[in-house]
């Protein structure tokens, strides 16, 4: 996993752990492109963008992420796959 955002000139950005970790075990930062699951054998999810917000890490505006990372898998990150979040 990437740990720096983007690296430009000697300049980067780390990225903030969320202290949480998807269903594959992976840590989950502010930035990744999650799939949040109903249910994980249909497929039935959608893709969220894990943001930093008001003191709280969440997946999406309104999710807290220790609600959702135990049936999320990330699928990318917003420097990268922006796209994804557009399913």
């Amino acid at each position: 996993m990437e740990f720096v955002e983007q690296a430009n000139d000697g300049e980067f950005k780390l990225l903030q752990y969320s202290g949480h970790n998807d269903l594959d075990d992976n840590e989950i930062y502010a930035g990744h492109i999650v799939r949040i699951y109903d249910d994980e054998e249909n497929d039935d999810g959608w893709n969220e963008e894990v943001i930093f917000h008001q003191g709280a890490f969440c997946v999406g505006d309104e999710n807290f992420i220790g609600n959702v990372h135990f049936r999320s898998r990330i699928v990318g990150d917003v420097f990268k796959d922006k796209k994804l979040l557009s399913n």
